[in-house]
């Protein structure tokens, strides 16, 4: 079969390094921020100044946005993002990360900024290229070192042109490494990591499609990695997605799915019945991928449903379902649905109690920097049922804003 490239988060904390910088004061800055330092007859100088106005002054954090290979794993081929790539991702970082929690973490502006002093990273570090693990075929999107610094990959395909694209690959990771960084000063509740303990799996987690990741109880596949990642997994996805996308996995996760490997011609009979890529159609699913073996062989996911008793493993999969007494489909298995609501409500209260956050205010200021509004105050839509995206009309607007930064 085709190979597919799953996307891990990497989050590799230092707890006790976290608890001791989260607890003290916001003190001055471990990095020189004289105006002296700042080359203003270099083209680099108006994103040197827009760093060091928008991150290193007010909540000491340095953004390197010129590769260090130090920073890096020197048994990588990574290459440095392209300097229009690098004011794309710094605006992007102030407009669709700091800024909405310095505005709506807290009862005020004073007490998000506050937040941010104590829990951002004290580095933000940028490459440009893709970080891919070659022995699982996983890709590192982002990765905490000690707490200290994140570093973000594959920068220069950032497109804000697609924002399903931008918020996997980006926007999510910078509020997924954000919860890891709150989950340093407050760990993960008891009663969540006790929900779905049985199932986490850090090895395999990867071969787990989304669709059967949630009838399992989880928010996305890689959930599945540690309770931890599952809690923050729980809170990016809950933070980029929309009320509509949310509650499309939601509705996913009612239903317990399964791969199966059945032969391209059975698939394409139903073909005409579903929408490929989606998950909540019917109990036929969705196709996964397609052997490259010549076989004619795919990998379809599929709503467990009863089914003909049959001994032989080949013919259950092409088994014709056992519909009730009414002839709707008897679907098998319970899915996700009830753990996943648990465990948001868990978080929800836990942001609540320990950070005097509200997700909601965060969620909803995130999707009004993202996308146009109705006036009904809902998200307007396009032709195909996609949010209209707003960050693409807005990126032009924060880079001439960067272009006129100067010291």
């Amino acid at each position: 079969m085709k190979k597919i490239f799953v996307i891990c988060l990497m989050a590799a904390l230092s707890a006790a390094m976290f608890n001791s910088c989260s607890s003290d004061e916001f003190g001055p800055s471990i990095f020189t921020i004289s105006s002296g330092n700042i080359d203003k007859t270099a083209y680099t100088a108006p994103l040197d100044s827009f760093v060091k106005k928008c991150f290193l002054m007010p909540y000491n954090v340095d953004f390197k946005y010129k590769m260090e290979d130090i920073s890096t794993d020197v048994n990588k081929n990574l290459v440095p993002a392209t300097y229009d790539k690098c004011k794309e991702i710094a605006v992007l970082i102030k407009y669709l990360w700091y800024d909405v929690y310095r505005q709506k973490a807290g009862k005020d502006s004073v007490e998000g900024e506050t937040l941010l002093k104590k829990f951002s990273p004290r580095i933000i570090h940028i490459v440009g290229s893709k970080n891919v693990n070659p022995n699982t075929g996983t890709e590192v999107l982002g990765e905490t070192a000690s707490g200290i610094m994140i570093t973000m990959f594959r920068t220069n395909t950032l497109d804000v042109e697609d924002m399903d694209y931008s918020n996997e690959y980006f926007f999510k990771t910078m509020h997924h490494e954000f919860g890891h960084m709150l989950c340093s000063k407050f760990v993960v509740p008891q009663n969540y990591r006790t929900i779905t303990a049985g199932t986490y799996d850090a090895l395999s987690w990867q071969e787990t499609s989304d669709s059967v990741a949630l009838g399992q109880g989880y928010i996305s596949q890689y959930s599945r990695n540690n309770y931890e990642d599952d809690f923050v997994e729980m809170f990016c996805v809950y933070l980029t997605s929309t009320p509509d996308q949310w509650e499309r996995r939601l509705n996913t996760s009612r239903w317990a799915w399964e791969e199966v490997e059945v032969m391209y011609d059975y698939w394409s009979k139903f073909n005409n019945k579903v929408k490929v890529g989606t998950a909540d159609i019917d109990s036929v699913g969705y196709l996964k991928s397609v052997s490259d073996k010549g076989d004619g062989k795919c990998t379809i996911i599929r709503k467990k449903v009863k089914r003909e008793d049959t001994s032989e493993e080949e013919s259950t999969v092409y088994a014709h379902t056992i519909p009730d007494d009414e002839g709707n489909i008897q679907f098998v298995g319970e899915g996700g649905h009830d753990n996943i609501l648990i465990k948001f409500g868990i978080l929800k209260n836990y942001l609540t109690e320990n950070y005097n956050i509200d997700i909601d205010k965060i969620r909803d200021e995130v999707n009004h920097r993202s996308y146009y509004y109705n006036p009904d105050g809902t998200i307007a839509v396009d032709e195909q049922g996609k949010p209209q995206n707003r960050v693409r009309d807005v990126l032009p607007v924060l880079l001439k804003n960067l272009e006129e930064y100067n010291f």
